[in-house]
């Protein structure tokens, strides 16, 4: 947008002061037209007749008080470039601008592309367990509390700093966390809660540790139950001795008796004998 400046002194100026109103609209409107055009002040000689009512009076006034003077093809407005931008300085602001969002747009897309950081910040200690750092190292199994290594450390092959683990801690805590992922297999995923290391087994089930071996073995568990859901719902679909949801059928295939679970062996289960009542006129 290109702005076409009128001086405060413009309504009192001797040029202007007892100028008709033709004059006057003329003036204004066809300056600010040469600025939406980028004309330097230049009016084309069909102009005014479309700007005001009377548009010879108005050009001749205009002339005749020296605000404006004739052109080849039109008018010109007196002293333009002394009080409005020219066309070469109007463009070169519009490209300056126009550069300068586009290096600002860029920046702002490079930002949003730029990935975050992720993890420990550089300079803070990390636990390469995984825990969080509200967990001490005493919670975890084995590892020696902060005012010392535990009893028997040296004995157990050499003293350790505090808050290492020694040949023996690290070989404890891998026996229990192989034998927590060993016994997934007789673990039932639907009625029980993911397993646990041997540190953090005793804690309530609501009380979930920020423990990297936990984390490690609830992965294992939730694959495993998934797994077997999987099966399950296999085994339902090829069975013929059981319905949809894993009922045994009765010996007429089509009743499915109540709290029978199918174990989809290849052969019928063993079934308690039910007695089924003959139909009677009341029960249909």
């Amino acid at each position: 947008m290109t702005w076409f400046k009128v001086d405060d002194g413009f309504y009192s100026h001797p040029k202007m002061f007892d100028a008709p109103d033709a004059a006057v609209a003329l003036w204004t409107r066809a300056g600010s037209w040469s600025a939406r055009n980028l004309s330097d002040g230049f009016v084309p000689a069909g102009i005014p007749a479309r700007l005001c009512g009377d548009p010879e009076t108005a050009v001749e006034e205009l002339i005749n008080r020296g605000v404006w003077r004739r052109a080849r093809g039109g008018y010109q407005f007196h002293d333009w470039h002394d009080y409005n931008p020219s066309k070469e300085k109007v463009l070169d602001d519009r490209a300056k601008d126009a550069e300068k969002k586009r290096r600002m747009r860029a920046e702002l897309a490079r930002k949003r592309r730029s990935p975050r950081p992720r993890g420990t910040p550089s300079g803070l200690p990390r636990d390469s367990r995984g825990d969080a750092p509200r967990d001490s190292p005493s919670s975890r199994p084995g590892v020696p509390p902060s005012s010392g290594p535990p009893e028997g450390a040296a004995a157990a092959g050499g003293s350790a700093p505090p808050g290492e683990l020694t040949a023996e801690q690290i070989e404890t805590n891998r026996r229990g966390v192989a034998a927590a992922r060993a016994a997934l297999d007789g673990r039932d995923p639907a009625a029980d809660r993911p397993p646990r290391c041997p540190a953090h087994d005793a804690l309530p089930p609501d009380d979930v540790p920020a423990c990297g071996d936990c984390a490690r073995l609830g992965r294992d568990w939730r694959a495993l139950r998934s797994r077997q859901n999987r099966a399950e719902a296999r085994n339902r679909r090829l069975c013929p001795l059981c319905d949809a949801a894993g009922r045994v059928l009765a010996p007429d295939g089509q009743t499915a008796l109540p709290h029978v679970p199918c174990r989809h062996p290849g052969t019928a289960p063993e079934v308690p004998s039910v007695e089924v009542p003959p139909p009677t006129s009341e029960n249909g």
